[in-house]
C-alpha cells in the first residue's frame, strides 16, 4: 500500500477551511480501510458527531467517484483538522489533491 497526504486551506467569507487527507494505492481488496481515522485538534475522534462524519465522508465520496473513474483501487485512510476550521468542502479538495498527487507519482 503506497499512500500519500495532502492538505487544503482556503478562506471563504471571512472563515477558514483546512483539512489533511491521507489516501492509499491499494494492491488488493484486504487492503481497503473501511472507517478512515478522523482527528481534530491531533485527538482521534472515536463517535463522530454528524457535523464530523461529514468530513469523512465528503472525503470518502470524492476518492470512490476518482476510483471509480480511474479504475485505480485506492481508499481514504485518514482525515485530520481542527475544530474550528473542519469543514467537508477542504475535506474534498484535499484528498482530490491526494488522488492526483498518487496518480502522477
Amino acid at each position: 500500500m503506497r499512500a500519500i497526504t495532502q492538505k487544503h486551506l482556503s478562506v471563504h467569507n471571512g472563515r477558514a477551511m483546512f483539512a489533511q487527507v491521507t489516501v492509499a494505492l491499494i494492491a488488493d481488496e484486504n487492503e481497503r480501510v473501511r472507517a478512515p481515522e478522523l482527528f481534530l485538534n491531533d485527538r482521534r475522534v472515536e463517535r463522530p458527531t454528524k457535523d464530523e462524519c461529514a468530513l469523512l465522508e465528503s472525503a470518502v465520496a470524492v476518492v470512490r467517484e476518482e476510483e471509480a473513474a480511474r479504475g485505480i483501487p485506492m481508499c481514504v485512510t485518514r482525515v485530520e483538522s481542527s475544530y474550528v476550521d473542519a469543514h467537508p468542502e477542504a475535506a474534498r479538495l484535499a484528498a482530490l489533491s491526494a488522488v492526483a498527487a498518487l496518480i502522477t507519482k
